[in-house]
C-alpha cells in the first residue's frame, strides 16, 4: 500500500487519490479481507494521505473496522464521495481470518444506509466507489455452460443486491453516480434509476487491452463526457516493443450523448439490443478493442448484455431468453 500511494505521488503530487479496495487487496487471501484486521489498520495512515485534504474529514474508524470511507469530494461544492468496500457482498467472500463470527456485508450494507442518510440530511449529492458492481456476473454465467452448470452467476448475493437496489429507490434524489471495475471491461450496469459505470482495466489478464478513462464533469456534477485511453499495441509490448498509449474513442462523439447518465445509458442499452451496427460497436468497444479477447461472441452475447441491463435473476433470465428464441 505504501509503495502503491509512493507511486500515484509521484505520478500526480498534490492530487487527491480516492480509492477502493478489489478482492485482491487483503493479507489473508483473496476476497478474504479481515475485517477490523491489522492489514486495514496498517493501511489507515496511507489511506489518509492518498485522499490528501479530503483525508483529513475520514472516520479512521470506518475504515480500520471495514475498509470503507465517507468524504468530501476534492472539487464538487455540495458532493460527498462514500467509498463502499463491496467484496464483502461477494458469494466468494469468506471472513476465514477472523476470529469474530460475523457477517461484514451485513454491517457495511447498514453501514452504507447510515451514511446516505446523514448525507441527504446534509443536502449533500453522492459519489459511490465499488469495486465489485452489483448485479449477475455475465461472463461466469456464460461460462457456466462449459462446466455443464448452466446456472446464473452473481456478483453480488442477490439479497444485497436488492437492499442496494432499495437504497437507490430511497435516495434517488442523492446517489448521482456509482463507479465500478472489477470485471476488467468496458462496461455499466442499469440500477433502478442510476448508472453503475465501470471502467476497464489496467491488467491485461483477461486479454482485453489494458485502458484507463478520464471522465469531465460539469460544476453541478454532472458527467459530461469520456476518454478512453489504451495500450494500442499490447501483444507487440509483450514482445518487447515500446508501448504506445492512444485515445480508443470518446463517448460523446462515439454514442450522440451530451451526459454520462441513467438516461442515455438506457437509450444505448436499448439500442444495442436493437441495432446490429451499434452492437458491433459495443463488442468491441466492451474488450477495448483487443480482438484476441473474444469476450463478446454470438454465444457469450446474451448473457454479457443481459448483465449490463438487469441485475435480478427473473429478469436477466427473461432477457436472454428472449434474445435467444
Amino acid at each position: 500500500m505504501r509503495f502503491v500511494a509512493a507511486q500515484l505521488g509521484s505520478i500526480a503530487p498534490g492530487k487527491p487519490v480516492l480509492l477502493t479496495l478489489g478482492n485482491a487487496d487483503s493479507d489473508c487471501g483473496d476476497y478474504k479481507l479481515e475485517p477490523h484486521g491489522a492489514f486495514l489498520r496498517d493501511a489507515s495512515g496511507v489511506i489518509a494521505q492518498l485522499l490528501g485534504p479530503a483525508g483529513a474529514s475520514i472516520n479512521t474508524e470506518d475504515w480500520s473496522a471495514w475498509g470503507s470511507y465517507s468524504v468530501t469530494h476534492p472539487s464538487l461544492k455540495h458532493y460527498r464521495v462514500i467509498a463502499v468496500n463491496s467484496v464483502y457482498f461477494s458469494p466468494r467472500y469468506q471472513n476465514a481470518c477472523s476470529e469474530i463470527d460475523a457477517n461484514p456485508g451485513d454491517e457495511e450494507m447498514r453501514w452504507l444506509a447510515s451514511e446516505l442518510a446523514k448525507a441527504r440530511d446534509h443536502k449533500e449529492k453522492v459519489w459511490l466507489l465499488l469495486h465489485i458492481p452489483p448485479g449477475v456476473d455475465g461472463y461466469a454465467t456464460s461460462h457456466s455452460k462449459k462446466s455443464g452448470q448452466e446456472k446464473t452467476a452473481f456478483m453480488w448475493e442477490p439479497v444485497y443486491t436488492e437492499e442496494f437496489q432499495d437504497l437507490l429507490t430511497q435516495y434517488q434524489g442523492t446517489v448521482a453516480m456509482s463507479l465500478a471495475g472489477h470485471d476488467h471491461m468496458d462496461d455499466f450496469r442499469l440500477m433502478t434509476n442510476s448508472l453503475v459505470l465501470m471502467t476497464p482495466a489496467l491488467s491485461p489478464v483477461f486479454k482485453q487491452n489494458p485502458a484507463f478513462r478520464v471522465v469531465s464533469f460539469q460544476s453541478s456534477g454532472a458527467l459530461s463526457d469520456s476518454t478512453t485511453y489504451y495500450l494500442s499495441n499490447l501483444d507487440d509490448v509483450l514482445n518487447g516493443i515500446a508501448p504506445e498509449w492512444k485515445v480508443e474513442y470518446r463517448f460523446a462523439s462515439t454514442w450522440g450523448f451530451s451526459q454520462l447518465d441513467f438516461k442515455n445509458f438506457l437509450k444505448l442499452y436499448s439500442e444495442i439490443g436493437a441495432k446490429s451496427a451499434v452492437r458491433d460497436r459495443w463488442s468491441t468497444l466492451y474488450s477495448v478493442s483487443h480482438p484476441q479477447a473474444k469476450e463478446i461472441t454470438s454465444q457469450t452475447f446474451p448473457e454479457l448484455f443481459c448483465a449490463s441491463g438487469h441485475s435480478t435473476k427473473a429478469a436477466f433470465e427473461n432477457c436472454v431468453e428472449r434474445i435467444r428464441e
